[in-house]
């Protein structure tokens, strides 16, 4: 029976992770969540999360962190406990990335409590979406330098308005 490995993740990461397409505070950082998200997708084996209120696997490469404290907690704290408030999960719980992602999807993002929880991050503003002629996609324009840079990803349409 192949081991699975738990990964510690903070609430919020799960919404970030959700987005997440190449862009972070530095190369490093970026590369990490890059790594991180691949591990949870499984690429080394079955992988689980743990969610946890204090510095995860994510955190680990983010200037933020000083000594295994973020330099911004209140604010990070206060964008866990409206994850977990919003999703009913608790801290300590464990569970797959797909399930997490679902009930993020399901419990944040499609009824529009995405702003409420992290309205002030600022990778909010990396983003801005726009309605495509296919019904089940929306399209992601994402500034890269000075090319826009843009792609279909299937996420369903009436998450549009309210993320």
């Amino acid at each position: 029976m192949e081991v699975t490995t738990t990964y510690r993740i903070r609430p919020h990461h799960g919404m970030c992770l959700y987005f997440f397409e190449g862009k972070g505070y530095s190369e490093g950082f970026t590369k990490h969540m890059a790594e991180v998200k691949e591990w949870l997708l499984g690429k080394n084996g079955p992988a689980s999360l743990q969610l946890v209120g204090a510095t995860d696997e994510i955190c680990s490469a983010c200037p933020h962190n000083k000594g295994g404290s973020c330099e911004s907690a209140e604010k990070v704290d206060r964008y866990d406990a409206g994850v977990l408030k919003y999703t009913g999960l608790k801290a300590g719980q464990e569970m797959t990335f797909a399930e997490f992602e679902r009930i993020v999807e399901e419990k944040i993002l499609q009824p529009g409590y995405g702003k409420v929880i992290c309205g002030d991050c600022q990778w909010r503003d990396l983003l801005y979406y726009m309605r495509s002629e296919f019904s089940d996609y929306m399209l992601i324009k994402r500034e890269e330098s000075d090319i826009i840079k843009s792609e279909c990803v299937r996420i369903p349409l009436n998450i549009l308005d309210r993320i």
